[in-house]
């Protein structure tokens, strides 16, 4: 259904009663601004004040009910701060600046309000800071001595030449000679205490030592060095006479050409200076060694340097021992400013028993024997 509805036309009446309401509300939002307008000149128009120097928090109380003002302070802001004293008739804006001067504090009158709160700081101040003088000495290379903390900076292992570690492409770990004589350390199997990605895959007593790195076995043929020359680890090697022992950890094919992928182990020896040195060791199963290291330098011409050992050797497994005798020469020869001859001889004489390995079952355990146990006496 269609429903047609008619609007009746506005009456005169009520058109008069629109044209009437048009002014009045023009009338009141001009007396609405004219009233803002006289409270802002108020606001601005200058004041006496008379305001003691006093705690800050009443010297503002004071000041807002001299202004007719409503205070707007947290109590916190003002907690130990004292006002200096306002005095005179001048605009509540000028007084108030002076008020808070000092302070920290920063004061706006928002119509008939006084706020209160920290002052923020300027950009300039954002951007400044204060002067940090910063003095250091030059970095120096380091041995690898006990008070250098055993770090060496350079290294044979990782190039085709001696370079410092930190300019090396590779991982590189460095193990002083020091270290190794204030620690015992007697062979490269025990190299697992000072990097964690070295292993020690030697569990017989008596028998020449062949680690691991990063869980690859090295090749006794290829991944082993003697003053960046290849040798065969095939022999226990006395480490006496060695500066530091050097590993490259990662693919070695650039340095080492065909070989196992763990990486390279270096022996690097001790070159000729003057040094007299007497080292005594032992240990808990009655092992007990002396080791002298003697080097002469003449002059930047010949240096000599020899270490002689002696090792009763005793084991963690009964009757697992022996006697090794240790003999080593170096020499230099400064023939001209480019030439230099070093010469490097070394002998060792071990004698000692060894021990069958234990090897897992069929059910992958150990067998159920003394780890302390000769198996060559059972």
């Amino acid at each position: 259904m269609t429903s047609n509805k008619r609007h009746k036309p506005e009456s005169p009446a009520h058109k008069d009663c629109h044209s009437r309401a048009s002014p009045r509300r023009r009338s009141s939002l001009a007396i609405a601004a004219a009233l803002l307008l006289a409270t802002s000149a108020a606001l601005a128009a200058p004041v006496a004040f008379d305001v003691p120097a006093q705690p800050l928090d009443r010297a503002l109380a004071l000041f807002a009910r001299q202004a007719g003002l409503q205070l707007a302070l947290p109590p916190a802001l003002a907690a130990g701060l004292s006002s200096a004293r306002v005095s005179g008739t001048r605009e509540p804006a000028e007084a108030l600046e002076e008020l808070l001067r000092g302070s920290g504090l920063r004061g706006r009158i928002d119509g008939t309000a006084l706020i209160v709160d920290q002052a923020r700081a300027t950009a300039m101040e954002d951007s400044t800071l204060p002067a940090v003088k910063v003095t250091a000495t030059a970095d120096r290379g380091r041995d690898g001595h006990a008070i250098e903390g055993y770090r060496v900076s350079d290294s044979a292992v990782a190039g085709f030449s001696t370079r410092p570690i930190k300019d090396s492409p590779f991982s590189v770990k460095v193990v002083p000679g020091e270290l190794l004589v204030n620690r015992g350390v007697n062979e490269i199997n025990e190299l697992d205490k000072y990097d964690a990605s070295v292993g020690n895959t030697s569990t017989t007593a008596g028998w020449f030592s062949a680690p691991t790195v990063r869980g690859f076995d090295l090749h006794n043929w290829s991944n082993y060095r003697y003053n960046g020359q290849t040798i065969s680890n095939q022999v226990a090697m006395g480490l006496e006479n060695k500066e530091r022992v050097e590993i490259l950890k990662g693919l070695s094919a650039l340095q080492g050409g065909f070989s196992a992928p763990g990486g390279l182990l270096n022996y690097a020896t001790k070159r000729p200076t003057d040094v007299t040195a007497l080292h005594l060791h032992a240990n808990q199963f009655g092992n007990f060694g002396v080791h002298a290291d003697v080097g002469l330098k003449i002059d930047d011409t010949f240096g000599i340097r020899v270490n002689l050992a002696g090792e009763d050797e005793r084991s963690h497994v009964d009757h697992v021992d022996g006697k090794r005798l240790f003999a080593s020469l170096a020499a230099d020869w400064r023939m001209g400013p480019q030439t230099l001859v070093q010469l490097d001889v070394e002998h060792e004489r071990r004698n000692q028993h060894s021990t069958p390995a234990f090897s897992l079952d069929s059910n992958g355990k150990l067998p159920d024997v003394d780890p302390t146990t000769f198996l060559g006496q059972r």
